[in-house]
């Protein structure tokens, strides 16, 4: 059994897997799938999507446990650390397409509109404005997951930004899971497996490459 590696995002764990499924040997590029009690189940009233995305974990005991294929193509070095692999999914264009900007309303949509502007550096992001189409990636879904588990105090699964890209959706899923805190306050560095180092100097070392 793979033991997977430590993620940032609460009750999950991440394997970087060949073709045939099983944990590819270290520097060797593979698919990196996240795992454990934090994946979701699936996207609802969508099973061809949940098909696609959401497999069988073998790395688990229990029963109906899920994987979840981010279609992100990593290396494991031997340090534990990820590094974004040759053909790695492609930067997003500067060309963004554009649309009308609705300004957050509620406390939570304020606030994760605000984070989100700062981790994919955009000057602001709109409550409709898709996380992925205004240049978010698999690795920064992750540490927004992350970080918006640590601010508002609450769980959510490791792929509700997936289900949910925008910002009123996630703000939904945020408000669902719990009351959030009364007010914002600075977030501690998400540490990495590799000693040292935090997610935010790979997502560095993914910008920059």
């Amino acid at each position: 059994m793979a033991a997977g590696l430590a993620s940032p995002v609460a009750n999950t764990r991440l394997y970087v897997l060949g073709r045939d499924g099983e944990p590819t040997p270290i520097g060797v590029p593979g698919e990196l799938f996240v795992g454990g009690a934090g994946v979701a189940r699936g996207y609802p009233d969508d099973p061809a999507r949940t098909a696609a995305r959401f497999v069988p974990d073998p790395f688990s005991a229990r029963p109906g446990a899920r994987l979840y294929r981010t279609g992100l193509r990593v290396r494991r070095l031997a340090d534990g650390a990820l590094v974004p692999a040759a053909a790695d999914e492609p930067k997003p264009s500067a060309a963004r397409p554009s649309r009308p900007y609705t300004a957050p309303g509620t406390a939570v949509e304020h606030r994760l509109a605000a984070g989100w502007a700062e981790l994919l550096g955009v000057a602001q992001v709109g409550v409709d404005d898709n996380f992925f189409a205004l240049g978010g990636n698999s690795l920064l879904a992750m540490m927004a997951v992350a970080r918006a588990q640590e601010e508002f105090h609450v769980e959510v699964p490791a792929t509700s930004l997936f289900q949910h890209p925008t910002v009123a959706g996630f703000a939904a899923v945020v408000e669902d899971a719990g009351t959030p805190a009364p007010a914002p306050r600075a977030l501690p560095p998400t540490a990495l497996p590799r000693a040292g180092r935090t997610l935010a100097d790979l997502l560095a070392e993914l910008e920059s490459r």
